[in-house]
């Protein structure tokens, strides 16, 4: 049997949304259905949420029990807010999980700190590493049209008036090469990345597709 580990972003910019639903929502529900699939076929499930800290922490167990722990884990508003820490993130798993794993991150990754990477290597070198890169439109692009825009940092609470026909190319371009530059990182560690863009109808689809071609190229 194998156990699976889910780390949950629970920080501050999880809870945004131009859209119909938080990224967090959606976050949760891609744990929530991934959990119960992985224990209807008899595996391990664990999980902690986690901010600059572990919000919660559900060890590796089985059976039906085991999801409705984690679905009112996840069902929690109290559960939700705050800072964030890869580095932290990534170090207090090393002290949770004690036996083999694979640990699922599912985050939006942003906010990371200078030299995270490290952290994730010494994740991989201890357990199989999977990230779920979850992204809302607007962490990607500013709005078409042209105006007044007033933007707020979700982690140092720094709020900035810009002018959205000035800056937009320059910041699609800087999350484009973001994404890319962590992406880069997840190979070199030699850890799998999904992208997911929460305004995707289908994205469910990707998720199914990336998993199946996973576990063929895993095969031994």
């Amino acid at each position: 049997s194998v156990n699976v580990y889910f780390l949950l972003d629970v920080s501050d910019s999880m809870l945004f949304t131009s859209t119909r639903k938080l990224k967090a929502e959606h976050a949760a529900e891609i744990v929530s259905s991934m959990a119960y699939a992985i224990l209807r076929a008899g595996d391990g499930v664990g999980m902690s949420m986690f901010t600059d800290k572990f919000v919660t922490v559900r060890h590796v167990n089985m059976g039906s029990k085991m999801h409705r722990l984690i679905v009112n884990d996840l069902n929690n508003v109290n559960n939700y807010g705050g800072k964030y820490s890869f580095e932290n993130a990534a170090r207090i798993s090393m002290t949770v999980l004690k036996s083999s794993a694979v640990i699922i991150i599912v985050s939006d990754f942003i906010g990371l700190q200078p030299g995270w990477q490290k952290y994730l290597k010494m994740l991989n070198n201890r357990f199989e590493v999977i990230g779920i890169m979850l992204r809302d439109p607007r962490d990607r692009e500013l709005p078409k049209t042209a105006g007044q825009y007033f933007l707020e940092d979700p982690f140092t609470g720094e709020k900035l008036y810009i002018d959205t026909a000035t800056y937009a190319d320059a910041y699609k371009k800087y999350v484009e090469a973001e994404e890319k530059d962590i992406e880069k990182h997840f190979k070199a560690a030699n850890a799998d990345m999904i992208k997911i863009i929460t305004s995707k109808k289908d994205y469910y689809v990707d998720l199914i597709k990336f998993f199946k071609q996973r576990v063929l190229t895993h095969r031994h």
